[in-house]
């Protein structure tokens, strides 16, 4: 008899289950819309230069999405404020400058026993988490087991880096955290930091944006991974 009344019950239950809202459901088809389109301007690419336009189509239009990078930019002027070590890992804590006197704080992973030379190596940046760059420790800590060499580091508003908003800037500062993200990737690569790959980048969340939008900028970038954003693949339900 329970299994009765279970089993009875059940469509009204799977039924109740909330709906995506009208809005979402719009906004969902007009992102898959795009992104079909998308598909099919990557197939159609065969050849060095069509790839090469694309790229530069793509940077142009993330640019204007995001309302250009910022015009001044200077030395980073990195200093480490401080060092945790044990017997896998070192853990600088960095301090730089995206622009003239705007700081940005940030952690450095070193592989114990590293020595000098060359070493792979892997930025990472925050998501909604508001610990910052911390929210990646593990992630890092293990990178690093591994022999890479990770930089971690607080975007706008998280971990050390918290405000408020300003509209007397008047303008979107997604470039200013997109110039940031590309700004940390220069502290990876060796001097001159303007020679050189950019260095692998991940992202997941809230993290993916900026990760995904410095990719299309940066002409250097090597292994970008971004995981799931704002908007999923067709094929991610």
């Amino acid at each position: 008899m329970r299994l009765t009344v279970f089993f009875l019950l059940l469509p009204a239950t799977v039924l109740a289950q909330p709906q995506p809202s009208p809005l979402l459901r719009s906004m969902n088809a007009t992102a898959q819309a795009q992104l079909t389109k998308r598909e099919a301007a990557i197939a159609a690419i065969h050849t060095k230069s069509q790839a090469e336009a694309r790229q530069r189509n793509v940077r142009a239009k993330i640019l204007e999405l995001i309302g250009g990078l910022p015009t001044s930019r200077g030395p980073l002027h990195a200093r480490v404020t401080g060092r945790l070590t044990n017997a896998i890992y070192s853990l600088e804590k960095v301090i730089f400058e995206s622009l003239p006197h705007y700081y940005v704080t940030a952690n450095l992973y070193l592989p114990a026993g590293g020595g000098a030379g060359k070493r792979p190596a892997v930025l990472l940046s925050a998501g909604h988490s508001q610990a910052g760059k911390t929210e990646n420790h593990r992630i890092a800590a293990s990178l690093a087991s591994k022999g890479f060499v990770t930089l971690t580091y607080d975007p706008l508003g998280l971990g050390e880096r918290k405000q408020t908003f300003d509209a007397r800037i008047g303008r979107s500062i997604a470039g200013c955290c997109a110039n940031e993200h590309l700004q940390a990737g220069a502290l990876l690569r060796p001097p001159p930091a303007d020679a050189g790959p950019h260095p692998h980048t991940t992202g997941t969340s809230g993290d993916a944006a900026p990760n995904t939008l410095s990719s299309g900028l940066s002409p250097r970038s090597c292994a970008v991974v971004s995981g799931p954003g704002s908007i999923n693949p067709p094929d991610s339900g």
